[in-house]
């Protein structure tokens, strides 16, 4: 092998490394029209719905306005049943590429508060017990120990909430929590847009039942039925107005 000196020439390939382009977060608008079919609890015989234990499904159908740009965007759908599956979700009515859908987990609780601030820098403010004046002091979540938090400062390593003092942490720039349980969508939009979508999925934890009553004429020729449906909805938090449009099946 001869060697690399003054005089030798090298070929050097170069290839088109495509630039990413930024993503859009999109919201869409809040539904305005929703139906739900709710199917019963198939390994339910008979009797009345168990609120604690609900088997049932439902397929749920929202219209929602949105508004793209051009380019990747994340288009939110805020107010889905938290007991939605993602990978039933189907959108119509944008003509664009899905590149993926999500649901976004992380739901606004205090534990979920404390869970994603995990190695991030907080302020906990509490009061000293002997001037009783509040004290911000800077520090970092270690862990949240099932329930238990563990703070890190310059006075050293300890678990909140044993003190005895009231203790505040304050949250700031903590992302990716939603207050309402929420869908995202990946769509690739080929140029700004705003129409009217259609969002269909199912979720879990619904159930219904029917109670049926029957009266005899006094001549025993003729019958009057009466039916009482129970509709359960075990999901969190409550369906948006106008009233969805509700039918039984299964």
């Amino acid at each position: 092998m001869e060697p690399f000196g003054r005089g030798h020439r090298i070929a050097v390939g170069l290839h088109a490394v495509p630039i990413q382009s930024p993503v859009t977060d999109a919201r869409a608008a809040p539904p305005s029209a929703y139906s739900a079919t709710i199917y019963r609890d198939p390994y339910r015989s008979s009797g009345s719905v168990d609120l604690d234990r609900l088997g049932g499904f439902a397929l749920i159908t929202e219209t929602r306005v949105v508004h793209l740009q051009k380019g990747d965007n994340w288009l939110r759908f805020e107010g889905v049943a938290d007991g939605i599956e993602p990978e039933s979700a189907i959108v119509t009515g944008l003509n664009d590429a899905i590149v993926e859908k999500n649901r976004d987990a992380a739901g606004l609780s205090p534990s979920a508060l404390v869970a994603a601030a995990v190695g991030k820098t907080l302020v906990l403010a509490r009061t000293n017990p002997k001037s009783g004046r509040v004290e911000r002091v800077p520090g970092t979540i270690l862990s949240d120990a099932e329930g238990g938090v563990i703070f890190r400062s310059d006075e050293g390593i300890e678990a909140l909430r044993c003190s005895g003092s009231p203790e505040t942490l304050t949250f700031e720039g903590t992302q990716g929590l939603r207050a309402h349980p929420t869908l995202s969508v990946r769509v690739r939009a080929q140029r700004e847009l705003t129409s009217t979508a259609t969002l269909s999925y199912l979720s879990h934890d619904f159930d219904w039942a029917a109670d049926y009553t029957a009266t005899l004429s006094q001549d025993g020729r003729s019958m009057d039925l009466g039916a009482w449906v129970t509709l359960a909805n075990g999901n969190g938090p409550d369906f948006p107005k106008p009233a969805p449009r509700w039918s039984p099946a299964g």
